[in-house]
């Protein structure tokens, strides 16, 4: 991640998403498991990098809506517009939209168990922070 430190969260959405749409594509994957991967992908990214920008008035599903439409439509992308990364991720969009429309069900509960499964995470590792710090003694 350390080349895609100078790009914003979209650049970084759309760059990584294609990446991970390809390696899917390569394994073989069927088109609607590439689907439910890239929601789940879109899923991570926004709880991890993306949560704080979003309204709270969305939920679930919805903010990955808007994330993946900010992404497409926001001036920083424009130069990836000609490219076939986004030729490749807007088809996929597509799709996106059609799996959270269809199956709202399993996509809001897909977006709560990852965000489960996240914050439990966050709260081990600073457990864990917490533990392996040194105590210090008192000094009299």
């Amino acid at each position: 991640m350390k080349k895609t430190n100078s790009y914003t969260n979209e650049q970084k959405l759309l760059l990584l998403l294609d990446k991970f749409i390809i390696k899917l594509d390569e394994s073989g994957y069927k088109k609607d498991n590439v689907v439910k991967n890239a929601y789940l992908f879109c899923v991570g990214f926004f709880i991890k990098y993306s949560e704080a920008e979003y309204a709270p008035l969305l939920y679930g599903s919805n903010n990955i809506l808007a994330m993946l439409t900010n992404a497409l439509v926001n001036p920083d992308t424009q130069s990836y517009r000609n490219t076939e990364k986004v030729s490749r991720v807007l088809y996929f969009y597509k799709f996106i939209v059609e799996y959270i429309a269809w199956n709202p069900v399993e996509a809001e509960k897909t977006f709560d168990d990852e965000k489960i499964k996240y914050e439990k995470f966050v709260i081990a590792q600073k457990t864990k922070l917490s533990i392996d710090k040194p105590r210090r003694r008192g000094v009299r």
